[in-house]
């Protein structure tokens, strides 16, 4: 213990010691600014942008200490990325510029120039430890300090490239950040980086479908070839070498992600995310399908109680009614000979009349409908007695089913029906004589207006129905791949002459629409579908007009920046295709078995 004496001589400071002291006005503002990037979420956005404008940014300093902060917290948080490349893209927008000499400087110059600056980090940080860092190598293992700053370079990777889907960033910076990513690999180099690597295929993740356009598409190729060549480096780790395949596969499959990456929620979305778990499990388990065995859990001593004093009145009750106790030891067949036996035995797949069995009939041979056995069960359809309109009916609705949900052999299906046009009876009902292909013309325009009533009844779903029955995301997945299936059924029957161009131009008026500045994605994709597979044969001098008018309508939507990037590049391929005289690409469609071969 001190001295009394000792205590009395300490210095004494003129001005006590305050938790939390602001030093100066600068250092305020910045302390500021980092609470409010800190607390940045999707459910506070607005209010906090709010909160930076009324910060008092009147210098440079203050600028990049705000695009500093940005990049510290978004490093740390991969999940908010997304979340903070709007934030910069709207303070790009709010916040003021200041004049250096001849040169304004700008929140978005500023971010540019600390971008680069942390792409080229990685590679001064081992070469400039300073001393405190090396002091401080006792209490961070190089473990821990290799893993700190691998998240912080795979932090700063993503938020470039979603600053760049926010255009914030140019498609040539994208360029350069690849190739130096992939230039720091030789071939020579037995040992390439991984930390490099694994950088790179975040990178090509997040922006490789903006940047794989038909005017990259050789630099891609070349991106690609050298990410295969890795791909195969056995002296990489599974992990990355994985990653580059994912990669690749994904380049491959048109950038459609396997499963849709998470991000941040919103408290409503996570009450409708609960919600829906509920009723997945409510239904298994009231289709059985929950578990096979039920575990039970350890009871109360109330309920071991209450449960034997059931089971004790529920026998003596058997007893007062002349019974026999319940006993569940085997007792021979007493009580089995006592069961009713039916007269008829049960079957599997019981037809219960002649109208059904003609209909599974029609159904197991559409099914299997290939180039391969076209022939064979074009023969066995006419061997089934179709002798009413509800027959003719069913057929078409079964190949509709069955096409929508096989694109592939649409084509098929379309010669199928031409045949069938041909060799199926009409049937009289009064004045008008039923054909199939009447009926076949009705049920095309029937499921192309389908997608217009399904968005009517999905508006007016309470909001409770739809997030407890299905997903919207599984619903508009669902109707849109119908909406294709369909599409593409109409445009090759009209190749077979069975739909004619009045009704092909109809068709595409409908999903152009009049409403340029919120046009509907799944409209414009069927509509680009439909022009890939009929443009040929409408765009004659006589249409010439007409198709004029339709491309200046696509030729203005392919620059809606409204649009998805996938959108816009649909439109675009098919304006270059009308303007290459309808010279496609292969398609490849089903094949006989010697054409495989």
């Amino acid at each position: 213990m001190l001295p009394y004496h000792t205590l009395m001589m300490l210095h004494r400071a003129e001005r006590r010691y305050e938790v939390g002291e602001v030093r100066d006005e600068e250092h305020g503002k910045q302390r500021r600014l980092r609470s409010i990037v800190n607390k940045l979420t999707p459910r506070n956005f607005e209010t906090l942008l709010d909160q930076v404008k009324q910060v008092n940014i009147d210098n440079a300093d203050t600028l990049s200490g705000v695009i500093g902060q940005i990049f510290d917290t978004a490093s740390m948080e991969p999940l908010f990325v997304e979340v903070y490349a709007s934030f910069c893209s709207r303070l790009a927008v709010e916040l003021p510029c200041f004049g250096d000499g001849n040169e304004k400087i700008t929140f978005k110059r500023l971010l540019l120039s600390k971008c680069q600056k942390e792409f080229e980090k990685g590679d001064r940080e081992e070469a400039n430890k300073t001393e405190e860092e090396e002091e401080g190598d006792n209490k961070q293992t190089d473990e821990e300090r290799e893993e700190k700053r691998r998240r912080r370079m795979l932090g700063n990777i993503r938020l470039i490239g979603e600053l760049y889907k926010k255009r914030m960033l140019t498609e040539r910076i994208m360029h350069e950040c690849i190739k130096k990513l992939l230039l720091r690999f030789d071939q020579k180099s037995p040992n390439p980086d991984e930390e490099n690597i694994e950088a790179l295929c975040t990178l090509m993740s997040t922006v490789g479908e903006m940047i794989d356009h038909p005017k990259a598409e050789e630099h891609m190729d070349v991106y690609f070839d050298k990410m295969f060549q890795l791909s195969n480096n056995m002296t990489l780790c599974s992990r990355v070498r994985f990653m580059l395949k994912d990669a690749i596969d994904l380049r491959r499959n048109q950038w459609h992600q396997r499963s849709k990456v998470e991000g941040p929620k919103m408290i409503k979305e996570l009450h409708r995310d609960a919600a829906q778990e509920r009723w997945a499990q409510s239904s298994r388990i009231r289709r059985g399908g929950a578990s096979r065995w039920k575990v039970k859990g350890l009871k109360k001593i109330e309920d071991v109680h209450r449960d034997a004093a059931q089971e004790h009145w529920v026998q003596s009750s058997r007893l007062r009614r002349g019974g026999q106790p319940m006993d569940f030891r085997s007792n021979g067949s007493t009580g089995l000979q006592e069961m009713h036996k039916v007269e008829r035995k049960y079957e599997v797949g019981k037809i219960r009349d002649r109208e059904e069995a003609k209909q599974r009939r029609l159904k197991s041979i559409l099914n299997k409908l290939t180039p391969h056995n076209f022939e064979t069960l074009f023969d066995q359809v006419k061997q089934v007695n179709i002798d009413n309109v509800d027959t003719l009916f069913s057929v078409i609705g079964q190949i509709f089913d069955t096409v929508l949900m096989e694109p592939t052999f649409v084509e098929v299906y379309a010669n199928f029906c031409s045949r069938l046009a041909v060799e199926l009876p009409g049937f009289g009902d009064g004045n008008e004589k039923i054909t199939f292909k009447k009926l076949l013309l009705n049920k095309c325009q029937e499921e192309f207006e389908r997608g217009d009533r399904e968005e009517e009844e999905a508006a007016n779903r309470t909001e409770e129905e739809s997030e407890i029955k299905e997903t919207y995301e599984e619903r508009e997945e669902k109707r849109r791949r119908r909406m294709l299936g369909t599409i593409r059924l109409i445009g090759e029957l009209y190749k077979k002459r069975m739909l004619t161009e009045r009704i092909m131009h109809e068709c595409i008026k409908k999903l152009l629409g009049f409403n340029q500045k919120n046009p509907n994605e799944k409209n414009i994709e069927a509509l680009c579908n439909l022009m890939s597979i009929i443009g040929e044969m409408i765009d004659h001098p006589k249409a010439e007009e007409y198709m004029d008018v339709y491309f200046d309508m696509m030729f203005k939507l392919s620059n809606n920046m409204t649009l998805s990037s996938r959108v816009r590049f649909m439109l675009k391929d098919v304006i270059d295709l009308r303007r290459n005289k309808w010279q496609q690409r292969k398609v490849e469609g089903p094949k006989n078995i010697e054409e495989v071969h």
